[in-house]
């Protein structure tokens, strides 16, 4: 009896185990050279990029804008993932473009046919943003 006890609870715990596996949060997959990414280039600033060779502190990183290449501490760089209309709703977390090709966190808060507005980190506010000008 304590052996079929004992197999039912070794048993109901494997099956527990599978289907919790599927329930955490999701780890993100690690930046490796050649992705585009986003990487925190002083202050709260963002910029476009792609992942390049290891540096002391993390990746070098190509700057979408052309600017000479630059070593990012891994914690500074994220994907990139280009917002779409079912991840940009309102009370999403965004990076958001500013002025010319630098993005800052933000919120979206109204959405207005193709245009989103949001309100960035430091209380800044735009109204006429599109889906291309957001990353999640």
């Amino acid at each position: 009896m304590r052996n079929k006890i004992l197999i039912s609870l070794v048993a109901m715990s494997s099956i527990l185990m599978i289907f919790a596996a599927g329930c955490g949060p999701k780890v993100p997959a690690p930046i490796k050279a050649g992705d585009a990414v986003m990487a925190l280039w002083s202050g709260s600033s963002w910029y476009l990029g792609t992942a390049d060779t290891a540096c002391a502190t993390g990746l070098n990183v190509k700057w979408a804008d052309g600017s000479s290449a630059s070593c990012v501490a891994t914690a500074s760089i994220v994907h990139e993932v280009v917002a779409t209309k079912d991840t940009a709703v309102v009370g999403a977390n965004v990076y958001a473009k500013w002025y010319g090709s630098a993005f800052y966190k933000a919120k979206v808060t109204a959405i207005n046919g193709d245009k989103y507005s949001v309100q960035y980190d430091d209380g800044s506010k735009k109204d006429d943003l599109t889906l291309a000008d957001l990353r999640m």
